[in-house]
């Protein structure tokens, strides 16, 4: 899959930031997304561009502010062979309270007309017309902060960067999904294949992830209210 850029898409930039794109350091080209418009001009990483736009000659792998690429990624997607597909899913893992749960895989591999969505009720992915198939043995990491209040103020960002960016595509807000949102962030990760001493811990994560989807949602409302 050479060559290989990287995108990341901010919420709040900071340590969480740095950590993203120093897990995809060996890129061959480093952009960063700022939907929200958290990031000045003097706070842009150096070494890294602005996302230009949706055509990409190679492939693009899309983070999440927060997520890393290990060196198990890496080995994968420079090893996989080229079956002339144009986009590919990749499992995003929750590392939470000592365990991992396995949620569903988005699409985070792109090449081509690679447009960035929100997806209020799971995050982020490339929008693309094809089905793209699953690339197996990689994984992305999402490690929740330790603290609560932290955990919180992450899915805070997190949700104003998806309702920027929903709103940037046209999305309008609604009613159905404020309503259910929450229900489908929160059972993606709630029933996700869980590995190690999770107990209690699962519940907490499928709380907050239902949290963010409804959070987002109404921050999305919020924007067509204002006529952000």
């Amino acid at each position: 899959m050479t060559p290989l850029d990287a995108l990341v898409l901010v919420h709040r930039g900071g340590a969480a930031l740095e950590r993203t794109l120093a897990s995809v350091a060996w890129a061959q080209r480093r952009y960063f997304l700022d939907p929200a418009g958290v990031l000045a001009a003097a706070d842009w990483p150096a070494g890294v561009e602005r996302w230009p736009g949706s055509g990409a000659a190679g492939w693009v792998l899309l983070l999440s502010e927060g997520e890393t690429a290990g060196k198990e990624l890496r080995a994968v997607l420079e090893s996989a062979p080229d079956d002339g597909t144009t986009a590919r899913r990749l499992v995003i893992e929750c590392h939470a309270f000592g365990g991992v749960i396995r949620g569903r895989p988005r699409v985070r591999l792109c090449r081509g007309q690679c447009t960035v969505r929100a997806s209020l009720g799971g995050g982020v992915e490339f929008a693309v017309r094809e089905r793209a198939p699953v690339l197996p043995g990689a994984a992305i990491a999402h490690v929740l902060p330790p603290l609560p209040a932290e955990a919180v103020d992450a899915l805070n960002a997190e949700a104003r960067t998806l309702a920027a960016l929903a709103a940037a595509h046209g999305q309008r807000p609604r009613f159905v999904r404020l309503l259910t949102g929450g229900l489908v962030g929160a059972t993606g990760l709630l029933f996700g294949k869980g590995t190690g001493r999770l107990g209690w811990g699962r519940w907490i994560v499928a709380v907050l992830a239902g949290y963010r989807a409804l959070l987002a949602e109404a921050k999305l409302w919020e924007r067509a209210q204002l006529g952000a």
